[in-house]
C-alpha cells in the first residue's frame, strides 16, 4: 500500500495559474515605476508565492493598442521597462 502523495509544486508542468502584471500607458508616460513595483511587492509578499508563480508571470504594457509600432520601438516603453527591470 502506497502513501498518496501529492504532486511536488516545483514538477509542475506549463503554466498552471498566470499572473498578469499590467502597466498602463500613464504610467509609463509619467515614469511612474514606483507604483508597479509596490504591485509586485504586494502580489509576491513572500518565498513562498514566488515560488508557486514562478515562470507564470506575463507583463501587459496597456494603452498602446492604436500605436502603430511595437512596443519595443516605443521609447517610453523601453525606458520604463529598463527602469522597471533595474529596480
Amino acid at each position: 500500500m502506497g502513501m498518496a502523495h501529492s504532486p511536488r509544486i516545483d514538477l509542475r508542468p506549463g503554466i498552471i495559474h498566470p499572473v498578469a502584471l499590467r502597466v498602463t500607458r500613464g504610467e509609463v508616460e509619467s515614469g511612474d515605476v514606483a507604483a508597479v513595483v509596490h504591485r509586485l511587492f504586494e502580489r509576491f509578499r513572500s518565498p513562498e508565492v514566488i515560488w508557486k508563480t514562478r515562470g507564470q508571470m506575463v507583463l501587459v504594457v496597456d494603452g498602446y493598442a492604436d500605436d502603430p509600432r511595437e512596443l519595443v520601438d516605443v521609447p517610453q516603453v523601453r525606458a520604463f521597462l529598463i527602469e522597471l527591470d533595474r529596480q
